[in-house]
């Protein structure tokens, strides 16, 4: 978990509830964490506009990736671990080499905050949400918007794609979860949240 009032992300040991150990080097509160798929590394986005890449095992700081914005909202890594992707309050998601830190691509379209990213199953395409109210698929090897769906009345908070990666859901502050054909974004149903 993250502590905004002192930045420090702590580490707990679930089968006891005991704290492990606590991550210090973001200079404005993590707003998003991602573990790797083998558990080894954990990345933290900040609202400083840092990315770090964290050793889980000892908490020491492996790296920093940095975008061009002032606050970075969400992070995902690839299946694979080899990619992470990350984004903020400037509408763009940077795709990075998790090992060198090394720049591949960035992606533009969303013209507000991006709250959430997730990689498809396979690693090859990124889906994301934001504040714009749309939901993106972008292809990874081009950088090429695949489809920009619009439906949600207020921005979407989350994205969470199906462990087959055939169906992606968006969960908006409209109080709705749209459900969406991941592969073509074909509205697949709405699930009202209000009481």
């Amino acid at each position: 978990g993250a502590d905004s009032r002192d930045h420090a992300i702590r580490l707990w040991d679930v089968s006891t509830g005991r704290p492990l150990r606590q991550l210090r080097g973001h200079q404005g509160s993590p707003g998003a964490l991602a573990f790797s798929p083998d558990g080894r590394s954990l990345a933290s986005a900040g609202y400083d506009g840092t990315v770090r890449l964290w050793e889980a095992g000892t908490g020491r700081e492996l790296r920093q990736f940095r975008g061009q914005q002032k606050s970075m909202r969400a992070v995902a890594f690839s299946p694979d671990g080899k990619l992470l992707a990350a984004a903020g309050v400037n509408g763009v998601i940077y795709l990075w080499e998790a090992a060198s830190g090394k720049e591949l691509r960035q992606l533009h379209g969303h013209h507000d905050e991006i709250s959430s990213v997730v990689f498809s199953p396979d690693g090859k395409a990124l889906l994301s949400s934001g504040n714009d109210q749309t939901v993106r698929r972008w292809d990874l090897a081009t950088g090429r918007e695949l489809w920009r769906r619009e439906g949600h009345v207020h921005p979407i908070a989350q994205v969470a794609l199906a462990r087959d990666g055939r169906v992606l859901a968006s969960a908006s502050y409209d109080q709705t979860i749209r459900l969406w054909d991941a592969a073509t974004g074909r509205e697949r149903g709405t699930l009202w949240t209000r009481p």
